[in-house]
């Protein structure tokens, strides 16, 4: 962080989680803080009340919410499904607003509607940080 300092996580503020399994690395899960256990750990309930204990390199606040009309070929973007956001590429634009994206971490394209997509975003020193000029 910039300032030397980690974000603190009240109980009940909602944030996004990400796992130290290989596949799912890139995945970030959206969470409620249950418990700060101190020492930058916290206690997060996430996937349908399976709860877990994450560092505070494993958590951040939840994305903002996105405002975009559509989405270019070759655009990296989240896709949410499994109950999380995967970071993809889009490898084709399809009729009503329909996208066909790409996952390197498991060599898989599935196709998502306009409204499980955003564009890929990264959390930062304190900000979010994506590719694309969007409104939040």
């Amino acid at each position: 962080m910039a300032n030397g300092f980690f974000p603190t996580y009240r109980v009940g503020k909602k944030v996004e989680v990400t796992l130290e399994e290989e596949i799912l690395r890139d995945v970030w899960f959206p969470a409620t803080v249950v418990e700060d256990l101190g020492n930058n750990r916290f206690l997060v309930e996430y996937k349908e009340l399976q709860r877990v204990s994450i560092d505070h390199l494993h958590i951040r606040p939840s994305a903002p919410q996105f405002t975009v009309t559509s989405f270019g070929l070759l655009e990296k973007v989240d896709a949410f499904y499994d109950f999380g956001w995967w970071s993809g590429v889009i490898t084709k634009k399809l009729t009503d607003s329909r996208y066909v994206v790409y996952f390197k971490q498991t060599n898989k394209v599935k196709e998502f509607s306009h409204l499980e997509l955003r564009p890929h975003v990264e959390w930062k020193d304190d900000g979010w940080f994506t590719t694309r000029q969007v409104s939040n």
